[in-house]
């Protein structure tokens, strides 16, 4: 029983972290869609990553 607590807990860490990577490499992009035109091109770049 004990391993199957494990694999939950291990997936649940594992879809967080995934959506929490998305999220913060989404909201770079929108930061830095806002600059100069580098920025907005490593914008387009971050935007592809995520």
């Amino acid at each position: 029983m004990n391993w199957l607590v494990d694999i939950g807990l291990f997936a649940l860490v594992g879809i967080c972290s995934y959506f929490g990577i998305e999220h913060h490499l989404d909201s770079k992009a929108n930061k830095l869609s806002q600059g100069n035109e580098e920025d907005r091109r490593d914008a387009d770049a971050q935007v592809e990553a995520a």
